[in-house]
């Protein structure tokens, strides 16, 4: 049998009031059930918080394991720089050598060709060039000099793109200077004189021969007159 929970007197089944106190006995009944619900709230709370607090742990782990994984990153970026400044200096050492073959074979070859143009120049005039040849002897000089400050210009040169384009005037210089010594022997030469032949007025002067002796001189008489 049920009990009054105000006072303690038995009640009947469906019984609402007690008879013996007046009071309710549905709303004290009510009243004797918050308390479960809040430990409910309590354990949902608590359930939250331990959510909450494997949360912040896996985002502090996922933190963690990420910056781990950005050291890593940074020092294989630093040692990568590493070795590709590495392979640039040796590059770069390399590039200084072949750079000091190629001028020596540059000035080598302009030496070469420049001592080929006065061999042939001096064979060809003989002492005695014409206005033409003249010229000629001008335009290969000044494509000589324009050689040697192209090659001192490649000497200086970093860029692989303008080291190509200073190797291709200096091919064009190198022909036009061969073009040059070619056309050396098809040039007019200049006339030469002939052998006793002199100008006009070097020719003595003097009285023209008119088949009579000299004054003073007598002509030769035959014998016997």
């Amino acid at each position: 049998m049920r009990k009054c929970p105000h006072c303690g007197e038995p009640v009947e089944s469906g019984q609402e009031t007690c008879f013996a106190c007046g009071q309710s006995i549905r709303a004290r009944t009510r009243r004797a059930r918050s308390p479960v619900n809040a430990l409910l709230f309590v354990a949902a709370g608590a359930i939250i918080a331990l959510a909450l607090t494997s949360l912040i742990v896996a985002r502090t782990g996922t933190a963690r394991k990420n910056a781990a994984e950005a050291r890593k990153r940074e020092q294989a970026r630093v040692q990568d720089s590493v070795r590709q400044a590495n392979r640039a200096r040796e590059d770069s050492a390399s590039s200084i050598a072949n750079t000091s073959k190629e001028i020596s074979g540059l000035n080598a070859e302009i030496n070469r060709e420049e001592q080929r143009f006065k061999t042939s120049y001096a064979s060809v005039t003989e002492g005695r060039p014409s206005p033409e040849q003249v010229r000629q002897a001008g335009a290969a000089q000044s494509e000589v000099t324009r050689l040697r400050q192209l090659v001192q210009a490649l000497g200086a040169t970093i860029r692989e793109s303008e080291r190509r384009q200073i190797r291709a005037e200096i091919k064009a210089a190198q022909d036009r200077l061969r073009d040059v010594i070619s056309d050396l022997g098809s040039a007019p030469r200049q006339k030469s004189r002939a052998r006793g032949e002199g100008k006009p007025e070097d020719k003595p002067r003097g009285k023209e021969s008119t088949g009579k002796p000299p004054s003073g001189r007598r002509p030769h008489q035959k014998d016997g007159k």
